[in-house]
């Protein structure tokens, strides 16, 4: 699956500033301000040769990202 690489890597802080505009009344909704805002840097190709590869980097997310969730859950939410 092609890769869309956006212009601003801070996604996090994209998003807030977006739902802060959606709040204020800049934008009617979400996708319309995501619209306006998130830009594309460039589309990258996967490479077939590069399969193995990425499904090891793959793994290797999955498994932090399981090692992690469960401290979520210990994030005071007030």
């Amino acid at each position: 699956v092609p890769l869309l690489a956006p212009r601003v890597l801070e996604a996090g802080a994209l998003g807030a500033a977006i739902l802060a505009g959606v709040g204020l009344g800049i934008d009617p909704s979400a996708r319309v301000a995501a619209g306006r805002l998130v830009k594309i840097a460039r589309r990258i190709e996967p490479e077939a040769s590069q399969q193995e590869s990425y499904n090891r980097i793959y793994a290797l997310f999955a498994e932090l990202e399981s090692r992690v969730a469960p401290m979520y859950r210990r994030v005071p939410t007030v």
